[in-house]
């Protein structure tokens, strides 16, 4: 910041801020894609998509959620009682052709928001598997990390997946974390909005 020459601090940082950074709001309309939230487990993907569904349904929009998390003890629970109380209709998806399935028979909707297991990045048979899910539902994957975290961490993170189409960031858990410089970090190094 102190590089652009400003006097005011705040300025600078605001300046340098708007200079690395690219902030976009998630979709909230169908735009002929759903949203794919992706992530390392607990990064809080399923509140994530909990939340989505209730914005959507707040502005009178016809929501579909998906989940493929089938594994997970008590996701899929956890996104059920979400999704009932919204009205919504939860769909599970045990493969990539079953979430291919899924999303046809919910193109109708305004808005598809699929929710997946948690991956480890660092595993590449899971993120082969994440790939895949991706690349059948022509979905808008978004990277949900928490704040807080180790910034070198969440660096790799974010590039690795990149790598497998995310062009998006969503940081959870920022009302409890005192330190950001992770997830911004992540935005910078994986090349994310």
């Amino acid at each position: 910041a102190s590089v652009m020459g400003l006097e005011d601090a705040r300025v600078s940082l605001v300046a340098a801020l708007e200079n690395l950074y690219e902030f976009k709001p998630l979709p909230s309309q169908s735009s002929g894609k759903s949203i794919m939230m992706v992530g390392p487990p607990g990064s809080g993907k399923t509140l994530a998509v909990a939340k989505l569904a209730a914005r959507g349904v707040m502005k009178g929009l016809n929501v579909g959620v998906i989940t493929t998390d089938v594994v997970r003890a008590g996701g899929l629970e956890q996104l059920q009682a979400f999704t009932k109380i919204l009205d919504v209709e939860l769909v599970r998806a045990k493969d990539p052709e079953d979430l291919q399935r899924q999303i046809a028979q919910l193109s109708g909707m305004d808005q598809i928001i699929i929710d997946t297991g948690g991956t480890n990045p660092f595993e590449p048979e899971e993120m082969r598997e994440l790939a895949q899910l991706i690349s059948v539902g022509s979905a808008e994957p978004v990277l949900v990390l928490p704040a807080g975290i180790d910034a070198h961490e969440s660096s790799d993170m974010a590039r690795t997946f990149r790598a497998i189409g995310a062009r998006l960031l969503l940081p959870t858990r920022l009302d409890i974390a005192r330190r950001l410089g992770g997830v911004l970090t992540a935005a910078h190094q994986g090349g994310l909005k």
